[in-house]
């Protein structure tokens, strides 16, 4: 065998950190789209004029929307999607998993793990910021909009 030929066996053998990494690169931006499309939905809903975008949505309230219920309603419209997701892909795991826990990884777990590790890892990262708020806005929001301070939902979640 010359020293520029790879063996075809070495070729066949996927690389372990390639699959993980392009499910989470492929999934994040979908993530992010739809904690912004549960926003969006939420604003439309209650009368807002929303535009949506890709990392945010902008718009106006009217002045009988702009209550501390419809606050903290579109406040948590993205975390709740955030949420569901990552139950949804709690659950799936789980039942992936449940009856082959010694069993090679698959595409199909490492999409479930994507799905919850990305969308609980949303309060996680709060523990960058451990007496600030700033990562996690929505949550400040619906903090102030129920009455407390805004950094105390924030905090609560990283509990």
């Amino acid at each position: 065998m010359e020293d520029s030929e790879i063996p075809r066996s070495r070729l066949r053998k996927p690389n372990k950190w390639l699959v993980p990494f392009s499910c989470a690169l492929v999934a994040s931006p979908i993530f992010v789209l739809l904690h912004e499309i549960g926003h969006y939905v939420v604003g439309v809903c209650l009368g807002f004029s929303a535009t949506l975008h890709y990392d945010q949505v902008t718009g106006t309230m009217p002045k009988e929307a702009l209550t501390w219920r419809g606050d903290a309603l579109q406040a948590s419209a993205g975390p709740l999607v955030q949420v569901v997701m990552a139950v949804a892909g709690f659950a799936w795991l789980r039942s992936l998993r449940h009856h082959r826990c010694e069993a090679t990884v698959t595409i199909k777990d490492w999409l479930a793990t994507v799905l919850v590790g990305l969308n609980a890892g949303h309060w996680l990262r709060g523990f960058a910021d451990p007496f600030g708020y700033r990562q996690l806005i929505d949550e400040a929001r619906v903090s102030g909009a129920i009455g407390l301070r805004p950094t105390v939902l924030p905090c609560f979640l990283r509990l």
